[in-house]
């Protein structure tokens, strides 16, 4: 089996579980109708990608809001 044959036999495998994980979030809000909170989702968005080989770049987080000109 050649390298691109077996990546696309990945893709449709990953495709398919994505799809199935899709419908059982799905059905698990409708059951309990509670969302996810927004950190969590990046907290999951952000292990999916390492976990994929994502590295990403660190960034630091900037919470002073700018200050006024003086006069």
């Amino acid at each position: 089996m050649s390298n691109e044959a077996e990546l696309t036999e990945l893709v449709k495998k990953l495709t398919s579980q994505v799809a199935d994980l899709q419908f059982q979030v799905k059905s698990l809000k409708a059951q309990t109708g509670a969302t996810v909170p927004e950190e969590h989702l990046a907290s999951i968005a952000a292990g999916v990608a390492a976990y994929l080989g994502y590295e990403g770049e660190p960034r630091q987080p900037h919470f002073n809001a700018p200050r006024p000109a003086s006069r």
